[in-house]
């Protein structure tokens, strides 16, 4: 059975899909510490639950993409649901141990990346070019909502019930999700010929994210010239040169790569790297800036940076609305240049400013991240032919989780060599100077992304 007329149904089923997956990565998080201690292992141990949530998705979203492609979206969405519904209540009662947790941590990340690599995808198959981007700005409100739920309703799941509870929260919005898809989502039309797989595109790929991803994680625990650190790069740089000449070669694609040959798609996807790597930056470097620099306790931390996700919900909206009005170029120039402004913001300030100047940034952040990100989005999904939608969906996810990771590998370095220097040379305020050295470069990042957005075309949607 299958609901006509179920245009605002679809978009809540796709925002149903992105809270769960956005609120199981910082739910996680805040667990980790009690999950060691139950079970007695080390932090870098259960490290692992959140790494492998994260990685898994590098490594799969582009193939589930494709196939999403290939299928058909409907189907793919309701065993997404289920897979990650049945994995949220198996994970705590048949995790006697930390193995066993791990384990369906990873099928929880392979159920992320079937429903997330192709939500954009529908989205814009249900509202069309004309609405896209104000479809994808509102979708953007249910990511928020999930990333800013796992730190809050998270924390208050864990201290009143168990660990237990982060997974078994999940499971009515999966039984919901996977009702409605089922109701609600057009049926996938019928392929006449077997479907062929890219295997060796696969692997490759997958090896070259899950080794380029690993290396950047552990670049500061393991060393910038370390015998591991330098194997997993020379690993990946071949697995990627080995998968660009296998989708030259191959009449069966993963990611086509004609669509570089598209000049939005190309420039949006250099802008969406360079957007994703300043948002996890700032995630990432904020919360010491509170904390060591201003003072500031957990929980005043945690409500500024709070700030940030609201803002962005609240003009998400509004920056894909304007996209679809005025262009991408100019929605998202505006939001690349209020973070950039937010930056030099942070970077102006010291231990003298307090908690106002704080919030402000994140404020700023936010809207311009609302401005910008569901513009760009949408540009890089409007910019592909009907047929490679989930592609470019999944590569939305794939460059956020490559942005995110660089972020915070950069960040991590920039601070570590930078204190060194300023502490050699006696300066007393060795870490604030570091961490102000880091948000330059994150500044200097986003810049680029702002000049990137001039290549991109003026035509409306």
């Amino acid at each position: 059975m299958e609901i006509k007329n179920s245009k605002w149904l679809i978009f809540w089923v796709v925002g149903a899909a992105n809270f769960i997956a956005g609120f199981s990565i910082n739910s996680m998080n805040l667990a980790l510490p009690t999950i060691a201690s139950q079970f007695g292992v080390s932090q870098a141990s259960v490290s692992w639950l959140s790494l492998l949530y994260n990685l898994i998705p590098c490594c799969t979203l582009l193939f589930f993409g494709r196939l999403g492609d290939m299928l058909g979206y409907r189907k793919q969405f309701m065993f997404g649901f289920a897979l990650f519904g049945a994995v949220s209540w198996l994970a705590p009662l048949c995790s006697r141990n930390l193995g066993l947790l791990i384990l369906f941590r990873s099928l929880q990340g392979l159920g992320y990346s079937i429903l997330v690599s192709i939500t954009q995808a529908i989205v814009k198959r249900t509202f069309g070019r004309e609405e896209c981007g104000k479809a994808i700005g509102i979708n953007s409100v249910f990511v928020s909502i999930g990333l800013a739920a796992g730190p809050t309703c998270g924390g208050f799941l864990i201290d009143f019930f168990s660990w237990h509870s982060i997974f078994y929260v999940n499971i009515p919005f999966c039984i919901a999700g996977f009702i409605a898809a089922m109701l609600v989502l057009p049926a996938d039309s019928k392929t006449s010929t077997k479907v062929k797989i890219d295997t060796k595109g696969t692997v490759f790929f997958a090896v070259f994210t899950g080794t380029f991803i690993t290396a950047l994680n552990n670049s500061n625990s393991w060393g910038g010239l370390s015998v591991k650190f330098l194997s997993c790069m020379v690993i990946a740089a071949a697995s990627l040169v080995l998968f660009i000449r296998t989708e030259l070669n191959s009449q069966v694609y993963l990611l086509p790569l004609k669509l570089f040959k598209i000049k939005d798609f190309t420039y949006a996807n250099a802008v969406c790297i360079c957007s994703y790597f300043t948002q996890q930056s700032v995630i990432y470097l904020m919360p010491f800036f509170l904390i060591k620099v201003l003072g500031l306790t957990a929980t005043e931390a945690g409500m500024i940076m709070l700030l940030s996700p609201v803002t962005m919900m609240i003009f998400s909206p509004v920056g894909g609305t304007l996209s679809d009005r005025l262009g991408t170029k100019k929605s998202a120039s505006i939001g690349l240049a209020i973070i950039c402004a937010s930056i030099i913001l942070i970077c102006l300030s010291d231990a003298n400013y307090g908690k106002l100047t704080a919030s402000i940034a994140m404020l700023l952040i936010g809207t311009g991240n609302g401005f910008s990100v569901a513009a760009i989005n949408a540009c890089i999904l409007c910019s592909v032919p009907e047929g490679s939608a989930g592609t470019a969906s999944a590569m939305i996810g794939t460059l956020r989780n490559f942005g995110q990771s660089l972020g915070i590998a950069t960040g991590t370095a920039i601070i570590a060599a930078r204190e060194q220097v300023y502490m050699a040379s006696g300066d007393s305020s060795a870490y604030l100077h570091a961490h102000r050295d880091a948000f330059i470069f994150t500044m200097l990042i986003i810049t680029s992304a702002f000049i990137l957005t001039r290549k991109l075309s003026e035509k409306r949607r």
